[in-house]
């Protein structure tokens, strides 16, 4: 009986698949997670402020999302309503970081993205 059980295990460490995927992987894995993430709480992040462009047909859940974001973590975002206009001459004068458009096609606008047009076909838009 231990004949058959040394030669099953011997058997089953020689098939790569069989111990690296449920073995050596997650210790692998493990390990570059804590690397990259271990220090994360004593990360030096900054306030992103951006605006908030509210049309006509605002949706208010992602208002509701933004004040959340607010206040679960004051100093990650700093959202502030302006009007379209004002929000240019912000982005333009690096004031804020983005332009967020809350209406029926909402999209987030940055300085890194200024020549994309401003409202993408409803067949290019992906939900």
């Amino acid at each position: 009986m231990l004949h058959l059980l040394k030669y099953s295990f011997l058997s089953k460490i020689r098939n790569f698949n069989i111990v690296f995927w449920p073995l050596v992987f997650p210790l692998v894995l493990g390990t570059f997670f804590y690397f990259a993430f271990g220090n994360i709480n004593e990360a030096d992040f900054q306030t992103v402020p951006v605006a908030v462009v509210k049309e006509a047909s605002a949706d208010t859940f992602f208002m509701t999302y933004l004040d959340e974001v607010e206040k679960s973590s004051p100093d990650l975002l700093k959202a502030e309503e302006m009007s379209e206009k004002e929000a240019l001459e912000a982005l333009q004068d690096k004031k804020v970081e983005g332009i967020y458009y809350v209406g029926k096609r909402a999209f987030p606008y940055s300085s890194r993205n200024r020549n994309r047009r401003k409202y993408p076909s409803d067949s290019s838009r992906q939900l």
